[in-house]
């Protein structure tokens, strides 16, 4: 189970092992940046502990991206509802595991606890939005219930409203997942959902 903890200054224990991934651009964000960004209130990031060591870390800061409705009848059901082309949102603009500690379904566990933060932000927030740096990454996305933002290069995002009201279901039916699994199972749901959804 990962326990996180807000970023800081001083160099947790078990760093190490991000030391030897210097050329990760994401390792290098931590490494050099990080604390530059909080100072600068720019992001917040989080450390991701695994058994006391340090495993990796995610950054969030306030986004919001444009919603192409693909379809006239998506603009139409927007509209109606009153949901906004820009609705706000979050940015996870990073999420490191350490390469010695991935296949371990921690990735899935991080991605869970950002978007605990998201649901618990103080400001209004409807969407998780990410910017995979490459295909795998993207397809890590995908598999829990990520689209694809159309005419937004390669972000995706996520309903966190849908996730709510799914999620209900999820945890009546499968009490006994731990909530990483929980967001597979709803990641399965959505996968099988009409490709060109909207947030409706």
């Amino acid at each position: 189970m990962l326990n996180v903890r807000a970023y800081r200054v001083t160099r947790p224990r078990g760093l190490s092992v991000l030391l030897k991934e210097q050329g990760d651009p994401i390792a290098k964000f931590y490494l050099e940046d990080a604390g530059l960004y909080e100072r600068q209130r720019l992001c917040r990031t989080y450390d991701l502990l695994f058994e006391q060591q340090w495993c990796g870390f995610f950054s969030l800061s306030n986004h919001t991206l444009k919603i192409q409705a693909t379809a006239q009848w998506m603009s139409e059901l927007m509209r109606k509802k009153k949901i906004p082309r820009e609705p706000p949102g979050i940015l996870l603009s990073q999420l490191f595991i350490c390469e010695s500690m991935r296949k371990k379904g921690l990735g899935a566990e991080a991605l869970w606890h950002a978007i605990q933060y998201c649901l618990k932000s103080p400001a209004g927030c409807r969407i998780l939005v990410v910017d995979p740096l490459d295909d795998e990454l993207k397809s890590f996305y995908k598999k829990f219930g990520l689209y694809s933002a159309h005419g937004a290069g390669k972000k995706m995002y996520f309903d966190l409203l849908r996730y709510e009201d799914t999620m209900r279901e999820v945890r009546r039916l499968y009490p006994t997942e731990s909530p990483a699994n929980q967001l597979k199972i709803f990641g399965k749901m959505e996968t099988a959902e009409p490709p060109q959804r909207s947030l409706i």
